[in-house]
């Protein structure tokens, strides 16, 4: 069963004028998500599909940033491998998600991404 559905699209020149780079990289980025993109120009093309995935995540558990969610509570080793801790993983719980689906595409200005969250089937209803 389909729990929540949550779809982003970024602007990657947005990233570009990020002020603090190190601190941004830092409150939204897991190490092991910085250490994977060491070139910087490769690294905003990266980092731009990792944030779109994570606010996707966020928007289809409906949970956001205001209940107390971290950015990196979402840790992406490649699109189709999301890890989930802290707050996002009890909002996870709660709404009981068994999987965690994700697309994800970019272009040279930008980077869009879906995630769809599933449960297990409790129905048998067909209609």
């Amino acid at each position: 069963m389909i729990e929540g559905l949550g779809i982003d699209i970024l602007a990657k020149d947005r990233l570009l004028t990020v002020k603090n780079r190190e601190d941004f990289e830092k409150n939204i980025f897991t190490r092991k998500e910085i250490a994977s993109t060491p070139n910087l120009l490769r690294r905003i093309h990266v980092q731009a599909l990792y944030f779109s995935v994570k606010e996707a995540v966020l928007k289809a558990l409906g949970c956001g940033l205001r209940f107390g969610s971290f950015w990196r509570d979402i840790e992406i080793d490649s699109i189709s491998r999301i890890r989930i801790a802290g707050n996002v993983r009890d909002f996870a719980v709660k709404k009981s998600v068994k999987k965690i689906h994700t697309a994800a595409a970019r272009t040279r200005q930008y980077a869009l991404s879906v995630v769809l969250l599933e449960s297990e089937d409790k129905s048998q209803e067909v209609f």
